[in-house]
Formats: structure tokens, sequence, C-alpha cells
């Protein structure tokens, strides 16, 4: 008898959900979110807005864009639409209600290991249950984050059980909104019909290459040899497809997932170099404290980019990195001020107009490697 399942639960529509409910005249209109000051392409967007074409990450002069060309040809349901409402992402607010998410899966699986996926998604591992057990569990976690994030921040939640944590968060993403239960490694074939780029893992480019050699569907993949895969996109991809498009997936849930990156930004009043390089010591000195403070990370790519207006309603963000090879990684401020000061020479041409820095390290680990210089 199989046992082992894992669970993923994702809250419906986190971002947009929570501008609704700190706004209520968006109620009933199609709402995107970002944020302006850190030049962000939308972050989230609700039902409604999901229906007209718009979607997460979509770039807001794009979003502006498609919005027009809809009223321009006459759409029915644009007639009495007042376009895209754009919301400020409130951080406060989002960190408040994914802390409380993450409280309720603890006390929901005492004992049990909670890998975040972000800030409103989670895999629970249900090892040692065979699946009747596990569902049930899982079944009353989703019902209490249902119940008690609904009541407090308007957010809903759709869920995957399943053997393994690909298909769990392929189930979430097909059956949103709502529950569905995958109890073996077969019934991934619910998938087959669905187009190669709804594939979790799977990006543009790759969807665009495998539609090329006629493969066009999931179930297409399945059915191609694991050796043309390979020969494809290369062993460690082409292997990898090939087994979770059998529904194989090998990960683990873990109870601690890295942070991406550990940045900051800060508004520059004057667009001098001796003032850019004042503000970007700032941040260098708050990033190595994070570093150091928030996990003990370690990081060997250095990321500075800077932001100016290229026109009066239009900011734009450009950037330089640097990494260095393994195994040299840096926490301390010296270090990483060296390379950020030698990016900023690099974006610095005396003409921009620039009013916000961000400084970010990224290729994080936590184990102390070979230092630098």
């Amino acid at each position: 008898m199989t046992t082992g399942f894992v669970g993923h639960i994702d809250l419906d529509k986190f971002f947009a959900s929570l501008a609704i409910k700190r706004r209520l005249d968006l109620k009933g209109k199609p709402v995107g979110v970002y944020n302006p000051y850190r030049g962000t392409p939308l972050m989230g967007v609700n039902e409604i807005a999901a229906k007209c074409g718009f979607k997460s990450a979509m770039r807001i002069r794009v979003a502006r864009r498609l919005c027009q060309e809809k009223r321009e040809r006459g759409e029915e349901r644009c007639k009495k639409c007042p376009g895209l409402q754009l919301a400020i992402e409130d951080r406060k607010m989002q960190n408040e209600a994914s802390s409380y998410f993450f409280d309720l899966l603890f006390e929901s699986n005492p004992g049990r290991r909670i890998q975040s996926y972000g800030p409103d998604e989670a895999f629970i591992d249900y090892s040692g249950l065979i699946f009747l057990q596990a569902y049930d569990q899982f079944e009353k976690t989703r019902e209490t984050v249902n119940k008690k994030m609904g009541q407090k921040y308007g957010v809903s939640a759709s869920a995957c059980l399943a053997p393994n944590p690909w298909l769990a968060k392929m189930g979430t993403n097909f059956v949103k909104p709502g529950f569905l239960t995958l109890p073996t490694t077969d019934s991934v074939k619910v998938f087959y019909s669905l187009p190669t780029k709804e594939f979790h893992g799977v990006g543009e480019k790759i969807s665009q290459k495998l539609n090329q050699k006629g493969i066009q569907i999931i179930g297409d993949i399945a059915k191609t040899p694991r050796e043309e895969l390979i020969s494809l996109l290369g062993i460690a991809l082409g292997n990898r497809l090939f087994d979770l498009s059998h529904g194989k997936d090998e990960s683990k849930v873990t109870p601690w997932r890295p942070a991406k990156s550990v940045g900051n930004t800060t508004k520059c009043e004057f667009p001098y170099l001796e003032h850019l390089q004042g503000r970007l010591r700032d941040l260098v000195s708050k990033v190595s404290k994070r570093m150091k403070e928030e996990g003990n990370y370690f990081g060997r790519t250095v990321w500075v980019g800077v932001r100016f207006p290229i026109s009066e309603n239009e900011l734009k963000w450009i950037g330089k990195q640097k990494s260095l090879p393994r195994p040299h990684y840096f926490q301390e401020k010296e270090k990483i001020l060296l390379i950020a000061m030698d990016l900023l020479f690099k974006l610095y041409d005396g003409k921009k107009k620039i009013n916000l820095i961000g400084l970010k390290v990224t290729n994080l680990t936590q184990e102390p490697q070979l230092e630098l210089l």
C-alpha cells in the first residue's frame, strides 16, 4: 500500500485579494497590483482582470496598451468597464498575511515538514500516511485556511494532494480555484492534454523548442523517448522532463528554503556620483547586516541597479552584476562594496537623472566558503 503523500496549498490571487480587502472601491473591477517605486510589472491580478487577459509579470505599459486596444475594438464587456485598476502593493499587509498563513499550516500539521514556496504557497509532507489518512488531514488544513484567511484577509486557497511535489504543484495549477487529489503517479495523465507551456518548470523558450519538434502537449513529452529528449534538451533537463511526464519526482519536501537574494533599494536626492556612492555604501551596510542576521548567508554575485525617468510618466531600470567563481563566497560589507562600486562606475554616465539605486547579493549559501581576495 502506497504511503507518503505531499500536499501543495496556494492562496488564490493573493496580492490582488489583499489589495481589494484594503480598498473596497476596487471590488467588482479588474485589479492589478504593482510597485511603481520599484518599477515592478504586475505582481498579481484578480479573477476579473485575468478573464480580460491581464496576468502576473505583465509590464504595466503592456497592460495599459491591452486595455486601450480592447476599448478601441469596442468589446462588449469593456463598454462599462473602468479599465484595469492599479493598486500599489502593501508589503506590511502581505507579510502579516503570509505569516498568519504559515502559522495556520504549522498549527494544523504538528510535526510535519512544511516547505515555503513563496509568501502564499507551501508543500506539506505526509510521509508515512496512507492516502485516506493524508487526505483527511490535508482537507482539514485547507478548510481551516479557507475559513480563517477568508475571514481575516478575504483570501481563499487551492490545493492538491499527490505522491510527490511536482504532481501536487501541477495539480494546484490545474484545479484553481478548488481541491484536487491525485492518488497515484499514473494520475499524471490528467495533464496530458495541456499544452507544454503549462508544464510546471518549463519556460517559454523550452516550450517553443519542444513545439518546433512537434511536441505540442504534455502527453507528447511522455511519448517521446528519453534519448530524444536528452538530445534536444541536454542530459539533466531531458531526464527530468521524461521522468516528470511519467509522474516521477524524487525531490523531497524540506522544512527550509534558502532565500534567493538579499537586497535593498534607496532613493537618491541628487544624480551626482559622490551622492550615489554614499547611498550605495549605506545599502551595502544594510545588505551585509541582513545577510548575517537573516540566515548567516554568503553570496557570490552582486547586482547593482539604477532607476531614472525616460519620460514624464515612465521610469526605467538598468543594472549590472558580477559573479565570482565557486568557491568564492562572501558576506563582509568591504568585499561587497568593492564589487558594487565597480558596477556603479559602469552604470554612471553623468547624464541620467538617477533617483533610485538598488543592490542585491544572490547565489546564496549558508555554508562559509573560501574567502574572496
